[in-house]
Protein backbone atom coordinates (compact mmCIF):
# COMPACT_ATOMS: atom_id res chain seq x y z
CA UNK A 1 0.00 0.00 0.00
CA UNK A 2 1.57 3.83 -0.46
CA UNK A 3 1.36 6.48 1.09
CA UNK A 4 -1.01 9.33 -0.44
CA UNK A 5 0.92 12.62 -0.92
CA UNK A 6 -0.12 15.59 1.27
CA UNK A 7 -0.81 18.76 -0.04
CA UNK A 8 0.81 21.52 1.23
CA UNK A 9 -2.37 23.38 2.49
CA UNK A 10 -2.94 19.81 4.71
CA UNK A 11 0.51 20.30 5.97
CA UNK A 12 -0.06 24.20 6.87
CA UNK A 13 -3.20 22.73 8.63
CA UNK A 14 -1.81 19.85 10.59
CA UNK A 15 1.08 23.25 11.67
CA UNK A 16 -1.59 25.15 12.75
CA UNK A 17 -2.99 22.11 14.91
CA UNK A 18 0.26 20.99 16.60
CA UNK A 19 1.24 24.42 17.50
CA UNK A 20 -1.95 25.04 18.97
CA UNK A 21 -1.30 21.54 21.27
CA UNK A 22 2.55 22.67 21.98
CA UNK A 23 1.25 25.92 23.06
CA UNK A 24 -1.75 24.60 25.69
CA UNK A 25 0.68 21.85 26.97
CA UNK A 26 0.72 22.20 30.56
CA UNK A 27 3.77 23.03 32.37
CA UNK A 28 4.15 20.53 34.46
CA UNK A 29 6.27 18.22 32.86
CA UNK A 30 9.53 16.69 32.25
CA UNK A 31 10.95 14.70 29.03
CA UNK A 32 13.30 11.97 29.73
CA UNK A 33 16.28 14.46 28.59
CA UNK A 34 15.11 17.20 31.22
CA UNK A 35 13.76 19.38 28.85
CA UNK A 36 9.90 21.24 30.17
CA UNK A 37 7.40 23.57 28.62
CA UNK A 38 10.19 26.53 27.73
CA UNK A 39 13.15 24.32 26.75
CA UNK A 40 10.77 22.00 24.14
CA UNK A 41 9.03 25.63 22.96
CA UNK A 42 12.79 27.28 21.89
CA UNK A 43 13.86 23.77 20.26
CA UNK A 44 10.99 23.86 18.05
CA UNK A 45 11.35 27.79 18.05
CA UNK A 46 14.99 27.28 17.16
CA UNK A 47 14.04 24.73 14.29
CA UNK A 48 11.45 27.66 13.33
CA UNK A 49 14.16 30.00 12.65
CA UNK A 50 16.08 27.56 10.22
CA UNK A 51 13.50 26.84 8.46
CA UNK A 52 12.54 30.34 7.74
CA UNK A 53 16.55 30.54 6.67
CA UNK A 54 15.90 27.82 4.04
CA UNK A 55 13.04 29.56 2.91
CA UNK A 56 14.13 32.89 2.46
CA UNK A 57 16.81 30.78 -0.08
CA UNK A 58 14.37 29.35 -2.20
CA UNK A 59 12.49 32.48 -2.58
CA UNK A 60 15.90 33.88 -3.66
CA UNK A 61 15.94 30.94 -6.22
CA UNK A 62 18.64 28.89 -4.15
CA UNK A 63 18.62 25.20 -3.80
CA UNK A 64 17.42 23.69 -0.24
CA UNK A 65 20.52 22.88 1.32
CA UNK A 66 20.40 21.22 5.18
CA UNK A 67 23.67 22.56 6.92
CA UNK A 68 26.20 20.26 8.02
CA UNK A 69 25.93 21.82 11.55
CA UNK A 70 23.17 19.19 12.07
CA UNK A 71 23.26 16.27 9.95
CA UNK A 72 24.33 12.72 11.81
CA UNK A 73 25.75 12.59 14.74
CA UNK A 74 26.16 16.32 15.28
CA UNK A 75 22.18 17.29 15.45
CA UNK A 76 22.18 16.93 19.12
CA UNK A 77 25.02 19.28 19.33
CA UNK A 78 23.36 21.62 17.50
CA UNK A 79 20.52 21.55 19.62
CA UNK A 80 21.85 22.10 22.55
CA UNK A 81 23.91 24.75 20.80
CA UNK A 82 20.71 26.65 19.90
CA UNK A 83 19.17 26.14 22.99
CA UNK A 84 21.94 27.86 25.44
CA UNK A 85 20.52 31.55 23.67
CA UNK A 86 17.31 30.53 25.63
CA UNK A 87 18.41 29.61 28.89
CA UNK A 88 18.23 32.98 30.92
CA UNK A 89 14.71 33.35 29.05
CA UNK A 90 11.54 33.38 30.78
CA UNK A 91 8.95 31.12 29.60
CA UNK A 92 6.41 33.79 28.70
CA UNK A 93 9.44 35.38 26.51
CA UNK A 94 10.49 32.18 24.58
CA UNK A 95 6.54 31.85 23.73
CA UNK A 96 6.12 34.84 22.37
CA UNK A 97 9.01 34.38 20.27
CA UNK A 98 7.53 31.36 19.38
CA UNK A 99 4.10 32.68 18.35
CA UNK A 100 6.23 35.49 16.28
CA UNK A 101 7.91 33.06 14.53
CA UNK A 102 5.35 30.33 14.21
CA UNK A 103 3.36 32.53 12.67
CA UNK A 104 5.77 34.09 10.28
CA UNK A 105 6.70 30.37 9.08
CA UNK A 106 3.07 30.08 8.37
CA UNK A 107 2.52 32.92 6.59
CA UNK A 108 5.67 31.71 4.37
CA UNK A 109 4.10 28.31 3.54
CA UNK A 110 1.35 30.40 2.14
CA UNK A 111 3.12 32.00 -0.24
CA UNK A 112 5.38 29.56 -1.33
CA UNK A 113 2.09 27.74 -2.31
CA UNK A 114 0.69 30.71 -3.60
CA UNK A 115 4.11 31.68 -5.79
CA UNK A 116 3.70 28.04 -6.65
CA UNK A 117 7.41 27.24 -4.95
CA UNK A 118 5.83 24.47 -2.96
CA UNK A 119 7.35 21.69 -4.76
CA UNK A 120 10.81 23.35 -4.40
CA UNK A 121 10.38 23.33 -0.51
CA UNK A 122 8.61 20.04 -0.20
CA UNK A 123 11.03 18.68 2.57
CA UNK A 124 10.09 22.12 4.61
CA UNK A 125 6.72 21.50 4.65
CA UNK A 126 6.24 18.39 7.03
CA UNK A 127 7.77 20.19 10.02
CA UNK A 128 4.56 19.67 11.61
CA UNK A 129 5.74 16.24 12.04
CA UNK A 130 8.20 17.29 14.31
CA UNK A 131 6.19 18.89 16.64
CA UNK A 132 4.24 15.52 16.93
CA UNK A 133 7.10 13.62 17.76
CA UNK A 134 8.07 15.77 20.75
CA UNK A 135 4.31 16.15 21.35
CA UNK A 136 3.77 12.63 21.81
CA UNK A 137 6.96 12.39 24.33
CA UNK A 138 4.48 14.39 26.62
CA UNK A 139 0.88 12.97 25.84
CA UNK A 140 2.26 9.60 24.84
CA UNK A 141 3.02 8.08 21.71
CA UNK A 142 -0.66 6.78 20.83
CA UNK A 143 -1.48 10.48 20.80
CA UNK A 144 -2.12 11.94 17.27
CA UNK A 145 -4.04 14.60 15.22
Amino acid sequence: MTQEKIKPTEHINKFEKTTEIVLDLSEDFSLSNGWGKKELIAHLLVWDIEILRIVKDVFEGKEVVWSEEYSGSKLDEWNDKQLEQYKEKSLNEVVDMFKEKREELIKNYKLLIEKNLEEKAADLFGLWKHDLHHIKQVKGESFDI
